[in-house]
């Protein structure tokens, strides 16, 4: 049941991130919420640092931009906290209205 958990968990912020590219931000936003609920319950701050920004991503392209700076702040500081210098940078991309 882990795997399987652990398996949708990554699962999950890919398609999110895909949905978002194609514009479906409330969707995509869904799926990245899932998938941090996952990683947190599964303890795997890699994968919620990213689900994170990609949450943020989404948020940002529906024009919520104050929940998409919350939802990057807080990827950065699980970022920070494990030394992800990938999710670190992913933070810092311009996200203005």
């Amino acid at each position: 049941m882990v795997g399987q958990t652990g398996g949708e968990a990554r699962a999950l912020p890919d398609l999110g991130n895909a949905l978002s590219r194609q514009g479906s931000h409330e969707e995509a936003a869904e799926h990245q919420r899932q998938a941090l609920v996952l990683f947190r319950r599964t303890g795997e701050p890699y994968g919620e640092a990213g689900a994170l920004n990609g949450l943020g991503e989404a948020l940002h392209g529906n024009g919520r931009h104050a929940e998409a700076l919350e939802a990057h702040a807080s990827a950065l500081e699980v970022a920070l906290a494990i030394g992800e210098q990938e999710e670190q940078a992913r933070h810092a991309r311009p996200c203005s209205p």
